[in-house]
């Protein structure tokens, strides 16, 4: 599907300005935006295990290759704003991605005096998803000023891997 030859082309783009080893493109840009929802969300109050005293992220990536985009259906065209019409699409995304999310786990000190602080790694995503997606395009560049992205149905079966990264 021609959409996938665009993903891979702007996913990771290499900066060339730079000496060093720097990314740009789309997947620097979703997984820093990622990263500070998770970071919020770790940082306010919520349901953790009594084992556990502190868990703050280390990292996050989607990783080197983006996901593969099976299907696209055009649900309708909303035009009534001409300058700004409305595109209302189904997408089924396939995702096998080399996703990993470092977080630091710091057990309770008083039931686990004995266990360290470790990074958690959790990676290698694999799932189905069916989105809906809204495009709200505009007559310049970059032709799209708004997009919404959502589950189509409940949480999908999915697979990860979630293994001890370090120990300090």
């Amino acid at each position: 599907m021609w959409v996938n030859t665009i993903m891979t082309t702007v996913w990771r783009v290499k900066d060339e300005t730079k000496t060093s080893t720097s990314f740009g493109g789309l997947e620097p840009y979703l997984s820093s935006v990622a990263s500070a929802s998770l970071e919020e969300n770790l940082s306010g109050s919520y349901k953790k295990p009594s084992g556990v005293a502190h868990v703050s992220l280390n990292s996050f990536t989607l990783g080197r290759t983006p996901p593969i985009i099976r299907g696209i259906e055009v649900l309708r065209v909303d035009n009534h704003d001409p300058s700004a019409p409305v595109v209302y699409m189904t997408t089924i995304l396939s995702v096998l991605m080399e996703v990993e999310l470092l977080l630091d786990v710091s057990p309770s000190s008083l039931e686990y005096k004995m266990v360290p602080k470790t990074t958690l790694s959790v990676n290698s995503l694999d799932a189905e998803l069916t989105l809906d997606v809204s495009l709200t395009s505009r007559p310049s560049y970059p032709y799209i000023s708004h997009v919404n992205v959502s589950l189509s149905h409940e949480i999908p079966d999915f697979s990860l891997r979630i293994e001890p990264r370090s120990q300090r």
